[in-house]
């Protein structure tokens, strides 16, 4: 909505709450990114918000809401946006997706609702709201102030975006790890998790890891007990483990050679 539109529905200026920048980005498949804890598509993100905004996203940004669908968005927008947050109030508006609706429930705009809020009381400042979704395949972000977008941004006559297939094409065009369909030998694991049954006692361990003789990423699940326990009790992660696919396609790890490349 532009000012003139703004006037002519009778909202006054004291409301008024501009978009001073956005980005958009989209990240690469699951198994095909270099490292699993990492997001090059936030970093761009961020670093395209800060460019559209004229303004930096830890120094001149006093309000966030981080999209919170799991601890892990979380950890890793702000590491890779830079952000510190001592307590995790400094992160939310609203308390955070699993405390306000849940999946589902249109949650960043309930983000921005409560910014907005924020910035009609405090005048001047800034604040950032983030989005995602899929295995934090893509993402949204957006900066608003109370501040005219014609102060952050004195030489443009309008407000104008980057087309993100600008810097998209960056991202495509990034590294990719080779995936194997039908696993084999000595592999590392990268992450992994235990399913539990409903009584408690564990089901199914997954995990994702790299082959050690062509460094290809596999997927593979583990039905011992044994083993499940122990990945559950100790830190496994560059443990190697012996992967072998049946002639059905099903990919599994079992513990014959136990050492850390960690």
């Amino acid at each position: 909505m532009s000012e003139a539109q703004a006037l002519r529905v009778g909202i006054p200026a004291s409301k008024w709450v501009y978009l001073h920048g956005c980005a958009d980005t989209y990240e690469k498949e699951l198994l095909k990114r270099p490292k699993l804890h990492r997001s090059p598509a936030m970093k761009i993100m961020g670093e395209e918000l800060e460019k559209s905004s004229n303004l930096n996203l830890v120094r001149d940004i006093k309000y966030r809401d981080i999209y919170s669908c799991f601890p892990i968005a979380v950890s890793v927008l702000t590491n890779e946006l830079g952000i510190v947050g001592k307590h995790g109030s400094d992160l939310t508006l609203t308390g955070g997706l699993p405390y306000h609706g849940g999946p589902g429930s249109n949650y960043s705009l309930h983000g921005v609702a409560a910014l907005v809020s924020r910035l009609r009381a405090d005048r001047g400042s800034f604040g950032l709201i983030t989005a995602n979704g899929g295995l934090i395949s893509k993402h949204s972000g957006g900066i608003y102030g109370t501040t005219p977008y014609s102060v952050t941004h004195p030489n443009a006559s309008r407000w104008t975006r980057k087309d993100p297939r600008l810097y998209q094409e960056y991202l495509n065009e990034g590294p990719e790890v080779p995936v194997s369909t039908a696993p084999a030998g000595m592999g590392r694991l990268e992450s992994y998790t235990v399913i539990h049954k409903g009584n408690g006692k564990e089901y199914r361990a997954i995990c994702i890891g790299r082959l050690n003789d062509s460094n290809e990423r596999f997927v593979a699940i583990c039905n011992d007990d044994k083993l499940m326990k122990r990945l559950k009790e100790e830190d496994y992660l560059g443990h190697e483990v012996h992967v072998a696919t049946n002639d059905s396609g099903l990919s599994t790890f079992s513990e014959r050679v136990v050492r850390s490349s960690l």
